[in-house]
């Protein structure tokens, strides 16, 4: 081989090493670029990969990405209980600042100054995480795109000057912040988007009652963290800047189902007393619809309706707004509401100007109707009020008057937890403070955990009270204020059969009509 063609196959050689390199170059995914600034203190946990957390200006905060993200995300913490972050990315990531330990009571302030998001999806949204059971939470405010209505829809309640679905959905083997796990998702979702540039609350226990109230009550253990939360997911770009403060505690109320020959009722007492009383007079189509009544947007009675006029009262110490909002149309399900009062003024519910619920020019919305044939709310005006004390929800219906009191200032600082089922799906049991019943619930097959909270103290006993064939209560544990009674530790059972009669102790089983004693309230 001559110089010349020695040359010409040596830089042949050199031409296609090149080309195979640069090649691969190009193959090879970006490495995400996630990056938090201005941080006091930065820790990682270990069962979530992707995750940074850490304290600033007295404020948690984290940044979550998923595995596998691409691009980047920057997140910089502010002053105060400001954030900003901006993202071009393809994948998931969560951030945002808040609190360490969640609570279910908190009233969190907000502002949303500015927010924009092309492509994929995404969400802004208090969020958080609890324990027992393992449960991922968002209070939607603001989102790009389509609507976030992930799962299930349960039901509509109204807070803070506005509207919002529950969603509920399962997830299988994801990631949470125990590792993958399986868990249930929770979510209130604005049925209109908040504004931004300007300051709102999220009074977090009306959320927390209602999810209660549809049968996904929050775990025991609140200590995970919560925050103001940016998501987005998918291929992505967009920025948020969002300051988030506590604007107190409360506005929450304590829920309760009590079930006549008349029907089912459940009652809320809303925070704090009972100087205004307000009576709705309504019935339902088929003896299956469910409203509640909202005052200042936090609600204040929750009823099932039967098919006759009926009178269902609520005393509060709201002020604000009255609406009644219908909240789970289905076939051959409308509400027809004659009137309500306050303090003993009658407002007629066909003189009302605002219905978006009633039928009419072919779509929902309207005025001066006394029917609610889709999802939504009749306003009845404003109410004024103030005072202190208890507060008590009554209904009367064709089959008797049930009637629930709640002490204390409103919302409940006690809270309690039931992991209980019945054999046969009917069972019913009231749990019982000092003898009186703060709580009654009609237990599932299958173990569920049921909620409750109150300010009453004393004995505390959960009471079967329709023992029947075949029909028997399991009761695995109480806990209060997240301390676990295990039922078979108790001394006192007076519904479980042994040695040949009712009444016993230490078992998990109420085969009687009869109660279990699990000591005193804190």
């Amino acid at each position: 081989m001559n110089f010349k063609r020695l040359m010409i196959v040596i830089g042949a050689i050199v031409l296609v090493t090149v080309m195979v390199l640069s090649i691969g170059c190009q193959n090879q995914p970006t490495a995400p670029q996630e990056v938090a600034k201005d941080t006091e203190q930065v820790t990682a946990n270990p069962k979530m990969r992707g995750y940074q957390s850490g304290t600033n200006n007295g404020y948690f905060w984290s940044l979550w990405t998923s595995d596998g993200l691409s691009g980047s995300v920057n997140y910089s913490n502010g002053s105060g209980g400001n954030y900003s972050v901006s993202w071009n990315c393809n994948g998931n990531f969560t951030c945002g600042k808040g609190w360490s330990s969640g609570s279910k009571t908190i009233i969190v302030g907000y502002n949303c100054g500015s927010y924009s998001q092309s492509g994929g999806g995404g969400s802004f949204a208090y969020y958080g995480w609890c324990r027992n059971p393992l449960m991922e939470y968002y209070v939607n405010e603001k989102w790009p795109g389509s609507r976030p209505t992930n799962g299930s829809s349960l039901r509509t309640l109204s807070s803070d000057g506005g509207s919002y679905n529950v969603y509920t959905a399962w997830r299988s083997n994801a990631p949470s912040i125990d590792g993958t796990q399986s868990f249930r998702q929770i979510f209130s979702t604005r049925t209109s988007q908040n504004s931004t540039g300007a300051d709102h609350t999220i009074t977090f226990a009306n959320h927390a009652n209602a999810w209660s109230a549809a049968g996904y009550g929050l775990g025991s253990d609140m200590s995970p963290a919560a925050i103001l939360l940016t998501e987005a997911w998918g291929q992505s770009s967009g920025n948020c800047n969002a300051t988030v403060w506590s604007a107190g505690s409360g506005g929450g109320s304590t829920t309760t189902t009590t079930t006549t020959s008349g029907g089912s009722t459940t009652t809320t007492s809303g925070g704090g007393g009972g100087s205004n009383t307000i009576v709705v007079r309504a019935r339902g189509t088929n003896g299956s619809e469910h409203i509640n009544l909202t005052v200042g947007g936090s609600t204040v009675g929750s009823w099932t309706l039967s098919t006759s006029m009926n009178n269902y009262s609520a005393s509060t110490n709201n002020t604000g707004g009255i609406n009644v909002v219908f909240d789970n149309d289905g076939t051959n399900r409308d509400v027809q509401v004659d009137y309500i009062t306050v303090n003993g003024s009658t407002r007629q519910a066909e003189n009302q100007g605002t219905n978006t619920a009633v039928w009419q020019n072919g779509s929902c919305g309207g005025s001066n109707s006394e029917w609610m044939h889709c999802n939504g709310y009749i306003g009845f005006g404003d109410v004024s009020g103030g005072g202190g004390g208890g507060s008590t929800s009554t209904t009367t219906t064709s089959g008797g008057s049930s009637t629930t009191t709640s002490g204390g200032g409103g919302g409940g600082n006690i809270t309690y937890n039931l992991r209980a089922r019945s054999t046969d799906g009917q069972g019913k049991v009231n749990l019982r403070i000092d003898n009186n019943t703060i709580a009654t619930f009609t237990l599932g097959s299958s173990m569920s955990t049921y909620n409750a909270s109150s300010y009453s103290t004393g004995g505390i006993n959960v009471e079967f009270y329709n023992d029947a064939t075949n029909r028997d209560v399991q009761i695995d544990y109480l806990s209060v204020n997240g301390s676990a009674r295990q039922a078979e530790n108790q001394s006192t059972n007076t519904g479980v059969w042994q040695n040949g009669s009712c009444g016993g102790s230490n078992s998990e089983w109420l085969h009687c009509n009869g109660y279990i004693g699990f000591g005193n309230t804190p």
